[in-house]
C-alpha cells in the first residue's frame, strides 16, 4: 500500500503537480512516520512545498524529521535542505548559518560535507563577513580541492581579499 502511495506521489511530482504531491506525501507521513522508508515522504513533501514557494512550511516538514529517533539519510538531507532554504530562499542568513553549522557538527563524516562547507562560506560572504568567508573558503579548498565548486570557491576567496 505504501509503495503504491509513494509511486503515485512521485508521479505527481514528476508532473510538477506540487500541491497534490505535497498532500500525497503528507498523508504517507502521517500514517507511517515511524518507518524509515516512509520518512522519505516527509522529505519529498518539503521539496514540493519549496516548489510552491512555501518555504517556511518546507522547513517545518524537515525539522519534524529531526525528531524521529535514529539516524537515516532523510534526516541528514532534511537538515542540509533546511539550511539552504533558510539562507537562500527565505533569506534568513543567521538561521541558515546555524543550520549549516549544525549539519557539519552532526554529520562530520558525511559524503555531502563539502556542500555544507561551501555553502556555509557562501552565507558568510553574503552576510558581508568577508574575514570569516575567507577562512571558510580556504578551509573548504584545503579539504576539498577537487570538489565540483572548487573553482567558484577560488573566485570567492579572491573577492574576500579585495576589501
Amino acid at each position: 500500500m505504501v509503495t503504491e502511495q509513494m509511486t503515485r506521489a512521485a508521479e505527481l511530482t514528476a508532473a510538477s503537480q506540487w500541491e497534490a504531491a505535497a498532500t500525497a506525501y503528507g498523508v504517507i507521513w502521517e500514517r507511517h512516520r515511524q518507518l524509515t522508508d516512509e520518512q522519505e515522504a516527509r522529505f519529498r513533501q518539503g521539496e514540493c512545498l519549496v516548489e510552491q514557494e512555501k518555504c517556511a512550511e518546507a522547513v517545518a516538514c524537515w525539522e519534524s524529521l529531526q525528531l524521529v529517533l535514529g539516524a537515516n539519510e532523510w534526516k541528514e538531507s532534511a537538515l542540509l535542505e533546511t539550511a539552504r532554504t533558510q539562507a537562500f530562499k527565505i533569506g534568513d542568513l543567521d538561521a541558515g548559518l546555524a543550520a549549516f553549522q549544525k549539519y557539519l557538527d552532526r554529520y562530520p563524516q558525511s559524503a555531502r560535507r563539502w556542500e555544507a562547507e561551501y555553502q556555509l562560506a557562501g552565507v558568510c560572504f553574503t552576510k558581508g563577513d568577508h574575514a570569516r568567508a575567507k577562512t571558510q573558503f580556504a578551509k573548504f579548498l584545503a579539504a576539498h580541492p577537487d570538489a565540483p565548486v572548487a573553482d567558484k570557491a577560488k573566485e570567492y576567496l579572491v573577492l574576500t581579499c579585495i576589501d
